[in-house]
């Protein structure tokens, strides 16, 4: 299988996504809706996408074990089967058909309960997801670059979808991860998949877009830091955000976050560039490190020539000698004569340079005094069986010990001198100090061994005789795969060069040749080497042809792109944004790129005829006159000068200058009038910037190391201090103002933005004031570099009476929750978005027996009105949050006829600023007064309807008995004229009847009406 690299973070995602897989796909078996949603109140992650983590985790897994024969096959298996599944699912919503897959091996009934359209069916963006995903696994298995990058920039668009998907979640839009009705990219699928995407680009670090954070340049280490900064803005954005939402003050929510996400990618953009930017500038100081390199090598080739050189003179040394072997005093070698029993008889000048003592000091003593312990015995031993006779030379190599205290190897030859009866008399020693030879060899070891170069022996046709154990770490070939001629790995288009040098060396005797050719390694490349032929066959100490040779592979290289980027060079400087310019030693102009030009207003032929004095302005001249004349070549100066325009205006450049063997000066040049300005503006904003310290109400602080470098004088007020005690003190200042028990906690804190591992950090101690009291104080700071080394910069905030009011607030907090819990109303806190804040016990009895709810903390309360009641009651809120007060009365119908009526009342709530940050809803039941008021209002018509009726009654009797009462005065007055006419009185009978008629007919509707 192609190599991956091999992390243990993969490892560790790659087994996540398998076991969040499994989890989800227990809870589709088992009906666990904990297991498949993971995350509470969010959508539940599909079955077939939990198969896709498992394929896809197990596919990942795989690349971080140890290889095996069917490991490439299973992972193409498993990536293929995310593919297929992935492509059949997102054919399914693009085609607008049902390929059975989305329910085949368990049923979403919860989907279809909810009538989605699709039940059990991947999202759309998921689908397109694992379709990608399984391609890139896929292409990693191709053994091509091309695809290679590819199949990583499908990584990058999983991981791009993914993040957007988040982004919908953090900010609250569904668009971004619910591209259909059909379905949405679940919480935990999104993270998985961007989490999964970003550890399998790992798998190739050094393609697409993640060698970008992965590399080691300057440039990826400021790409890593400005992304984390990108992210860390997106996440600040989303806080500001949640506080606009809270007071009310934030724009569309889609406004918000589109951008956002367009922040992030355009910010990626700008890493990208400024990234490349910076490796470039790198590679340019690579390239001027491997000339270093180069200047080195060259430097080696003369410590051989030098090396050869002393090789030589020793060889001249040893023919020399012999010559004056005779010469005791004269020798160039120790003599000496040596009694029996070890005493020196006579020494020479050269053996007392040798061992560095005066030669009446050496002849009052033994040789063994001054032989190292170690030769002692042998050379005792040796001494003995030369004063027996027993042979006539005795040869020893030893080590003698200086009277500085060094060792001195010596080469010791032993003759013994007989009397005429053949019996020993004293030993003549010749003594060769051979310390620098013992150096030379081993230095010349260390040369022939060494895996710089290479030496091998040659015969005149070309067989080896010899090779240095180098050779092998040059070409790979061991000495038995050698066990043949050097020509048969020569390339075929430098054999015949190669046969030539060979046969122009055999030729000539003392001959030396270098060739540069290619043989061919072990590995089945070729390689290129130089090679220093030598003929030395007259020579019967060596017999052979020797070749000193070096591996030159890269080099050539180096050589080649070098030729290849000589115009590009050329044309870099041509297209230089700084100006670059050269002058010969007199000052005149002798080139000038395009940006000269476009500096200084003239043309290139104008320049070339221009002496640098002529562009300078006069007046700094006379203060600070060019320096002309041959300088050290190689010595780069820095300065700033002021330059005059065409124009006749001036401008500053600051200039990079460089004097080259040849008296040429190299000038680059750039115009620093932004910058100058720039730096006027710095002192003026960190004039500004003191002045708003000092006069801070707020504590302002630099510390570095646990001591403060600068405080403003409110900090020191603070605690009770004046600003120069607090400042650079012997000790750390935590002890000195912060509580012990707190300490522990400001260290951590400053210790992890010191690591770098956090940027800033905000929290709550307590501190020590001079006068021994104790005082609660905030902590704002954000890690700085200062001078090369971290340090805080922050503020501080006495929070002593904040504390004191929190925890009057906590009580008051405290009393009205007992209120609220003891009181028959129902009461519920929203914020201004209709969120539930808080709420009592007669609220949830309330919601569960009017709305079948129990609330909760964080919902919308209009998610669970009715529509009815909706409208009226979104309206009542916006005008509560204006300022005003409502109140109305609110009445719920009951399933046995019954009513319930609550009267209702809405205030707004307001912080100590006054500010409107919520509303308070109070219902109370008012069943009891509602019947009560209905019962009076039924009695009071009964009233009325009895009162109409009683005046019907009267006005109908009223006009019945006005009638007989009419008749009755008329008679009367005619009976008072004639009081014996029976006939009137016959007729006042008769309306004295109708009369009473009458009234008994009044009492019985007075009755009815009773009743």
């Amino acid at each position: 299988m192609y190599p991956f690299q091999k992390s243990k973070a993969v490892a560790v995602i790659s087994v996540l996504a398998i076991f969040t897989g499994a989890c989800v796909i227990v809870g589709w078996a088992f009906n666990l809706p904990g297991l498949e949603t993971i995350f509470p109140q969010y959508d539940s992650m599909r079955f077939n996408t939990a198969i896709c983590f498992t394929l896809l985790g197990s596919a990942l897994l795989i690349t971080q074990l140890k290889t095996k024969s069917y490991h490439q096959s299973l992972f193409i298996l498993l990536s293929v089967l995310a593919a297929l599944l992935g492509a059949l699912s997102l054919s399914q919503d693009i085609f607008h058909y049902n390929a059975g897959i989305d329910q085949l091996v368990i049923t979403d009934y919860k989907a279809i309960t909810e009538k989605y359209p699709f039940p059990g069916r991947m999202a759309t963006n998921v689908s397109a997801c694992f379709l990608l995903f399984g391609l890139s696994f896929i292409g990693f298995t191709v053994k091509s670059r091309y695809v290679h990058t590819l199949s990583q920039y499908f990584l990058h668009v999983v991981s791009g979808i993914a993040a957007v998907a988040i982004m919908g979640y953090l900010y609250g839009l569904s668009l971004f991860y619910k591209l259909t009705f059909a379905g949405s990219m679940a919480v935990h699928t999104a993270i998985l998949l961007f989490s999964m995407s970003i550890i399998a680009s790992l798998l190739h670090p050094s393609l697409g877009i993640t060698k970008l954070f992965t590399g080691q340049l300057v440039g990826n280490k400021m790409a890593r830091r400005l992304f984390v900064l990108i992210v860390l803005t997106v996440i600040i954005f989303r806080s500001i955000r949640l506080q606009s939402q809270r007071y009310g003050i934030s724009s569309a929510e889609t406004g918000a976050s589109l951008i956002s996400v367009c922040f992030m990618f355009a910010s990626l953009l700008l890493i990208w560039y400024t990234a490349n930017w910076l490796n470039r500038i790198d590679l340019k100081r690579y390239q001027a490190e491997e000339e270093v390199k180069g200047m080195n090598e060259v430097l080696e080739e003369r410590v051989e020539k030098r090396s050869a050189e002393l090789f030589d003179l020793l060889e001249k040394y040893k023919e020399s000698e012999s010559k004056f072997r005779t010469a005791f005093e004269l020798s160039a070698i120790g003599m000496a004569l040596v009694s029996l029993d070890g005493k020196w008889l006579k020494v020479n000048k050269r053996l007392c340079e040798m061992v560095g003592y005066p030669e009446q000091e050496l002849l009052s003593m033994t040789f063994m005094d001054i032989t190292y312990p170690d030769d002692l015995e042998d050379n005792i031993n040796t001494m003995k069986k030369a004063a027996t006779g027993e042979s006539g030379v005795y040869h020893v190599e030893k080590r003698y010990i200086h009277k500085n205290g060094s060792i001195v190897w010596a080469n010791v030859n032993m003759t013994t001198v007989k009397d005429d009866q053949n019996k020993p008399l004293y030993l003549v020693s010749q003594i060769e100090d051979i310390t620098e030879t013992k150096k030379i060899n081993a230095r010349f070891k260390s040369i022939v061994e060494s895996d710089f170069v290479a030496i091998k022996l040659n015969d005149i046709d070309g067989n080896i005789i010899y090779r240095s154990p180098s050779m092998q770490s040059i070409n790979g070939w061991t000495d038995e795969e050698m066990n043949r001629s050097y020509f048969k790995l020569a390339h075929p288009d430098d054999l015949e060069m190669i046969k030539k040098a060979h046969r122009e060396v055999s030729a000539n005797p003392g001959k030396s040749v270098n060739i540069i050719y290619r043989i061919l390694h072990k590995n089945g490349g070729y390689i290129w080497i130089e090679s220093q032929l030598c003929n030395e066959l007259s020579n019967p100490d060596l017999g052979a042809i020797i070749t000193v040779t070096r591996d030159v592979t890269e080099r050539k290289t180096i050589e080649d792109q070098l030729r290849k980027s000589e115009e590009n060079y050329r044309s870099l400087i041509e297209h230089a944004s700084d100006a670059i310019y050269l002058v010969d030693y007199e000052g005149n102009l002798t080139d000038a790129n395009e940006s000269m030009c476009k500096m200084t207003g003239y043309s290139r032929d104008e320049l070339l005829h221009m002496n640098i004095e002529q562009l300078i302005d006069p007046e700094q001249l006379k203060t600070d006159p060019v320096q002309h004349g041959r300088r050290s070549p190689g010595q780069s100066v820095m300065r700033e000068r002021r330059l005059v325009h065409k124009n006749g205006q001036l401008f500053e450049v600051e200039v990079n200058v460089k004097t080259f063997t040849d008296d040429r000066t190299l000038v680059i040049a750039r115009d620093i009038t932004d910058r100058k300005r720039m730096e006027a503006e710095l002192r003026e904003a960190e004039l500004k910037f003191r002045t708003l310290a000092e006069k801070s109400m707020v504590g302002v602080y630099i510390s570095q190391h646990e001591r403060f470098t600068y405080i403003n004088p409110r900090f020191a007020e603070i605690f009770g201090y004046e600003p120069n005690e607090l400042i650079n003190t012997p000790g750390s200042t935590i002890d000195l103002i912060i509580n012990e028990e707190d300490q522990a906690k400001v260290r951590t804190s400053i210790e992890a933005r010191n690591r770098g591992e956090i940027e800033s950090a905000n929290y709550e101690v307590r501190g020590k004031r001079k006068d021994g009291t104790s005082n609660h104080v905030e902590f704002y700071g954000s890690r700085v570099m200062v001078n090369g080394q971290p340090a805080i910069i922050g503020t501080l905030l006495d929070i002593t009476e904040r504390k004191r009011a929190e925890a009057i607030l906590i009580r008051s907090e405290a009393n009205l929750k007992t209120i609220m819990d003891t009181t028959d109303s129902a009461y519920v806190l929203l914020d201004k978005k209709l969120r539930t804040i808080a709420y009592n016990h007669m609220a949830v009895k309330l919601g569960l027996s009017q709305y079948n709810h129990v609330p909760t903390k964080g919902e919308k309360l209009t998610d669970f009105l009715p529509k009815e009641r909706l409208e009226q009651f979104i309206k009542n809120a916006d005008e509560v949050l204006t300022g005003k007060n409502i109140s109305y009365e609110l009445n719920y119908p009951q399933a046995d006829g019954s009513v319930l009526w609550y009267y209702v009342r809405l205030f707004p709530i307001t912080n100590e600023k006054k500010e409107i940050f919520g509303l308070m809803i109070a219902l109370s039941n008012i069943t009891e007064r509602k019947n009560a008021e209905e019962s009076l209002r039924a009695a009071y018509n009964l009233i009325q309807d009895h009162i109409s009726s009683i005046k019907e009654m009267a006005w109908k009797q009223s006009h019945l008995i006005r009638s007989p009462i009419a008749n009755l005065k008329g008679l009367a007055a005619l009976l008072k004229d004639n009081p014996s006419d029976d006939e009137l009185l016959k007729f006042i009978n008769i309306e004295l009847e109708r009369l009473d008629t009458v009234i008994t007919d009044m009492a019985e509707d007075a009755s009815n009406h009773a009743l």
